[in-house]
């Protein structure tokens, strides 16, 4: 008798599990519960989304990707800051992509060792090229950290610089080992794949290419600079080297005699 009640109590607890599990589905009969489901792709950080769209000055960028559809979107544009127009690069997804096309973020690099520079043109780009995973409800961007405007001056053209991140109002580039041409600061919510801080600049504005680093911001007055990889495309140098954090990364660079 022992052995019978124990067995019924057993089967009745089997019978409520069950009965639970298909209430919460939706129902036995219910197709909708044999349809995959959003929690099972892989996400970003998507506390972060908001914050980090807030950082780079385009907060729409956190409700696009937390929406949860739409493709993988890189895009250049401008933002206002403290009364200037400066480029944006930023990269959004809707949705969980496993790729290993680059998508690299970019923008154009001032070369500030000498300010005059800043209105020619020329092939100056600075950023990061990473591959995927692209994770649902991604956010990131890149902002220069760099910038000049000319000044008027009875006698002849000047600039004013200032160099400033999100978090840090003045960037201690005068402790840098050389001068610094440009930098940006790289936000995101989510983690890919061997990103490279990328930095292109016309061969004959850099002396020793042997002297060339690429330098993190760590804090304080410290930069943590290692020697870059170099490549020599046609008429100008790219150089490039692993990031292992997001953050702040400048171009150290002595100037060629020319300067």
């Amino acid at each position: 008798m022992v052995n019978r009640s124990r067995s019924l109590s057993r089967a009745t607890i089997s019978l409520a599990l069950s009965s639970a599990l298909l209430a919460a589905c939706g129902g036995g009969g219910d197709d909708a519960a044999l349809q995959p489901v959003a929690e099972a792709r892989p996400t970003a950080v998507l506390a972060e989304a908001g914050p980090v769209s807030e950082k780079c000055g385009m907060t729409s960028l956190a409700t696009q990707a937390l929406a949860g559809q739409g493709g993988l979107n890189v895009r250049s544009t401008t933002v206002n800051t403290d009364g200037y127009d400066l480029p944006l690069t930023y990269l959004i997804s809707g949705d969980y992509f496993e790729t290993q096309i680059r998508q690299d973020l970019l923008l154009p690099q001032a070369d500030l060792r000498a300010p005059v520079v800043f209105i020619e043109p020329g092939n100056k780009t600075m950023g990061v090229a990473m591959t995927g995973p692209y994770l649902l409800g991604s956010v990131a961007c890149i902002r220069a950290v760099g910038r000049a405007w000319p000044v008027a001056s009875p006698s002849t053209a000047t600039f004013e610089m200032s160099w400033s991140s999100t978090d840090q109002p003045e960037l201690p580039v005068q402790t840098l080992p050389h001068p610094a041409v440009n930098g940006f600061e790289y936000l995101s919510n989510f983690e890919t794949q061997n990103p490279s801080a990328v930095f292109t600049l016309p061969s004959h504005t850099v002396g020793n290419t042997a002297e060339v680093r690429i330098c993190r911001y760590e804090g304080g007055a410290d930069w943590a600079c290692v020697v870059p990889e170099i490549n020599l495309q046609g008429a100008s140098y790219t150089f490039s080297t692993p990031m292992m954090a997001r953050g702040v990364y400048v171009l150290s660079a002595p100037a060629a005699p020319m300067f």
